[in-house]
């Protein structure tokens, strides 16, 4: 909260902790692009490399504020990321890669880069047009992981560990807005990471649930430097990293980074002074700019020169339609709205069309038709679409109803000079949680496929959202839809885990005994080769993969036969 004097408020332990852990995430992006940018690559070294560089900017930029975190925290978060890297690496691994994505072009990217490969410098080289187009922000944050770990199936690590600063900030946010109630907010917070596309991609190489963390993390640093006072040098840097990294994703990166940053603007241009919304468009332009032109120099800036377009995978004559090409027939003519609710009625596959009935969607669970990365129908899970639904609704009715204040003259103060209170206390709720809950909606109504749950994941938020709103709706006292909500949501992700896992561990079982006859046999059999060459159909050098089974003894040989065997 902002204060006559020009002292900083002290950043909560939490938060500290969580724009460290942040920082070092989207530095595995920022500092190698910077790198690839003077002819560098991804090696052993980026990851400790950029944990330093990340730390240090942090004690820079905040000791310029009087406020410096010390460096004994710095340390521990620097010393906690790198162990965390090593043991989280270690669970994954637990879990072969399953997904159909995760085995073609991503792999190609990370395998790719993380073997020395330069796009700027360097072309394609053989590389996909879709991966050499496309940003690389979680490729190359994999690739460093791969690099320094030294294998595959451990690199894949970028959900569980932006979950982690997720968990720190959003525990902190409903924390502040329940007044204390950390049972209520520690739920709210787990709900929130059990979004069911987190959970059927944790253990791939997909990145749409880290799309959706780091959206929630902007949005609530957003709010704590705007709302609570914390103007923070490390605090605003850790925003401008976060977008940076967001840009340079895939493609629904574009459209999300741009409605977060008008959304900064807008909250600023309504709340604050005129010289603040000049302060921050001029921050803002210094932003776009690293993340366009020096960072993001490939793709955006190589695909303009080689096509007059930054954005050829997007529009023009080199898009990839995505609506067209993946759309289930069931969808087509039907609204966005429409395209929504028939998903979440549909049957979670990715290839049945059909609409079922309760009993038949239970079956799916228990086959594990939720387990793929990518389901295209049901993709929230067995309830989850109709509990969107009812949240929706909740969020809006409570941010509608209006509870009176506490205390008359209890109000916070945007700006120090102003002759009085821009809102009452009890009014600062509801906008914290318009200004989470809009931006969301947003980023719903704005995808060209909001029947694809893995393209709208950030769409889950509004459910712990709605459970908070019902609680500070009644003075911050237990509310039983609530309560009901929360049950039901847990219900539900927990009938997704359980498809994901067992389907995930099931396929991992067949895989390593595949590989374990074939290292056995002089000729695999049929069923053996034609495993291994799915598996492997994307693997330019397969002997780089390490510690995955392979023999020594076949290594030259086999590839042959079951190239053989196949054909």
């Amino acid at each position: 909260m902002s204060t006559n004097d020009n002292t900083v408020a002290p950043l909560p332990r939490s938060v500290e902790w969580a724009i460290g852990w942040l920082m070092i995430c989207c530095s595995l992006f920022v500092v190698n692009a910077f790198a690839v940018l003077f002819g560098l690559h991804v090696t052993a070294f980026s990851l400790p490399l950029c944990v330093v560089v990340a730390l240090i900017l942090l004690y820079w930029v905040s000791k310029r504020d009087g406020r410096a975190i010390t460096k004994k925290r710095l340390l521990v978060i620097g010393v906690t990321y790198m162990v965390a890297t090593v043991l989280l690496g270690y669970v994954v691994s637990w879990i072969w890669e399953y997904s159909y994505w995760g085995r073609g072009f991503y792999t190609d990217a990370v395998v790719k880069l993380a073997d020395g490969w330069n796009p700027i410098y360097a072309g394609a080289d053989g590389a996909p047009e879709i991966v050499y187009r496309s940003g690389k922000a979680v490729w190359m944050m994999d690739a460093s992981f791969y690099a320094f770990l030294g294998h595959y199936e451990m690199a894949k690590l970028h959900t569980v560990m932006f979950a982690i600063p997720t968990f720190l900030l959003a525990r902190h946010f409903f924390v502040r807005l329940l007044e204390g109630h950390t049972r209520l907010a520690t739920l709210s917070t787990l709900l929130l990471l059990a979004n069911p596309v987190a959970l059927s991609q944790m253990f791939t190489y997909y990145d749409d649930a880290v799309l959706a963390f780091l959206s929630v993390c902007f949005l609530i640093l957003s709010y704590l430097t705007l709302n609570e006072g914390y103007l923070h040098s490390d605090l605003l840097l850790t925003m401008g990293f976060a977008w940076v990294f967001i840009l340079n994703m895939q493609m629904g990166g574009l459209r999300t980074a741009l409605i977060l940053g008008l959304a900064l603007i807008v909250f600023v241009a309504i709340f604050y002074k005129k010289q603040a919304v000049k302060w921050l468009c001029i921050r803002a332009a210094a932003v776009v700019t690293v993340g366009f032109a020096i960072v993001g120099f490939n793709p955006f800036m190589q695909n303009l020169l080689d096509y007059g377009n930054p954005f050829c995978l997007l529009f023009g004559d080199h898009a990839v339609n995505v609506t067209s090409a993946y759309m289930p027939w069931v969808l087509e003519g039907k609204t966005q709205l429409g395209q929504f609710i028939v998903s979440m009625l549909s049957s979670p596959d990715t290839a049945v069309l059909d609409l079922n009935i309760v009993l038949q969607q239970l079956t799916a669970v228990v086959n594990s038709a939720y387990a793929a990365a990518d389901v295209r129908l049901r993709g929230f899970g067995f309830i989850g679409g109709a509990l969107l639904l009812v949240a929706l609704m909740l969020l809006v009715v409570s941010l509608l109803i209006r509870r009176k204040p506490d205390t008359e003259d209890d109000a916070i103060y945007f700006d120090s000079d102003e002759e009085k209170p821009m809102y009452c206390n009890y009014l600062s709720e509801r906008v914290a949680l318009l200004w989470m809950a809009i931006p969301i909606c947003l980023l719903v109504l704005l995808c060209a496929t909001p029947w694809w749950a893995r393209t709208v994941a950030v769409f889950w938020t509004l459910i712990p959202l709605a459970i908070v709103a019902l609680c500070v709706r009644r003075g911050n006292s237990k509310s039983n839809v609530a309560k009901g909500l929360l049950i039901l949501a847990f219900l539900n992700c927990g009938l997704m885990a359980f498809s994901t896992i067992s389907a995930a561990t099931s396929y991992t079982a067949d895989m390593k005994g595949h590989w374990e006859r074939m290292s056995m046999a002089e000729l695999p059999s049929e069923e053996d080769a034609r495993t291994h060459n799915e598996y492997m159909k994307n693997y330019k050098t397969w002997n780089k993969l390490k510690g995955q089974g392979e023999s020594k003894r076949i290594k030259k040989a086999l590839w042959t036969k079951v190239e053989n065997i196949v054909k």
